[in-house]
Parts: structure tokens; C-alpha cells; sequence
């Protein structure tokens, strides 16, 4: 269930283009920062599922 929390932040931060992780990141003025955090959140979920 984790997991797909996990995915759906993601594909939230895609949609609005912007991550709430301690303070806002956006990906117009921080785009290596943003694409890492979406990236973990991603990778997290992916690993979650396939190791459930």
C-alpha cells in the first residue's frame, strides 16, 4: 500500500511540478534537486512492490 502511495506522489509532483519535501522544490528553478526527489519516490515504490 506503501508503494502506491509512493507512486502517486510522484506522479503528483510530475503533474504540479513542484515537491513538497521539507520545503517546496520546484522543478523550474531546482530541476536537478526535483528530478531526484521524484526519482526516489519512484524508485521506492517500484522496489516496494517488486520486493513485496
Amino acid at each position: 500500500m506503501l508503494s502506491l502511495l509512493l507512486m502517486a506522489w510522484a506522479l503528483y509532483d510530475i503533474r504540479t511540478g513542484e515537491s513538497l519535501f521539507i520545503q517546496r522544490i520546484t522543478r523550474r528553478h531546482q530541476p536537478v534537486t526535483y528530478w531526484i526527489i521524484v526519482a526516489t519516490w519512484i524508485s521506492f515504490g517500484v522496489l516496494g512492490i517488486l520486493y513485496r
